[in-house]
């Protein structure tokens, strides 16, 4: 039986190949090269790369192909039945399945974050509006401002009389009103 291990190192070393260089021209990292090498396939991703790796690696060398896959499929057989005896069959752990995102959920929440949001800005942003507008029309001292027919009469505060209990009916008939709440002589 052919000796992988020794065959591969032999055959680039008589080639004056480092195993870096070897990496660069078949794309194997160094680490499998040298488990090849060592014969320990065990390093290797699996099976089936291990035979991948080793084909690869073999006609770089320019090696009978045949006898170094026919020699690794002997000493697969070889580990395979001593694993086989050796090995208890071990008990499958459940793999807990795992959850999906609940992307609808993050999606209903970035959605009321943004109705919220435009609604504190342009709510608020009409409301500082109309408070400026108002302000600069508010009259003083009870006095309606000239050439405004739709400004009612702001009653005096000294002629208003206290009054507990008051009800108040409010009736907007434009899109724009404003109402000014004086208790105690504070807004």
């Amino acid at each position: 039986m052919v000796e992988i291990g020794n065959t591969l190192r032999e055959a680039r070393r008589a080639r004056g190949l480092t195993l870096e260089e070897v990496e660069e021209e078949t794309k194997i990292r160094k680490k499998y090269i040298m488990a090849m090498e060592m014969e320990q396939f065990e390093v290797l991703p699996g099976p089936i790369y291990a035979k991948a790796f080793l084909k690869n690696y073999a006609k770089f060398l320019n090696l009978n192909l045949d006898e170094i896959m026919d020699a690794f499929k002997q000493k697969q057989g070889v580990v395979e039945t001593v694993q086989e005896e050796h090995n208890k069959p071990v008990p499958k752990k459940k793999v807990a399945a795992k959850r999906k995102p609940p992307y609808p959920l993050y999606a209903a929440t970035v959605l009321l974050i943004a109705a919220v949001a435009v609604t504190v800005v342009y709510g608020a942003g009409g409301l500082w509006k109309n408070n400026a507008a108002v302000q600069e029309k508010e009259p003083q001292n009870g006095q309606i401002a000239a050439g405004d027919p739709d400004q009612q009469q702001v009653p005096d505060q000294d002629n208003t009389a206290d009054i507990t209990g008051v009800k108040v009916d409010l009736n907007v008939v434009s899109s724009r009103s404003w109402i000014q709440v004086i208790v105690d002589g504070e807004q």
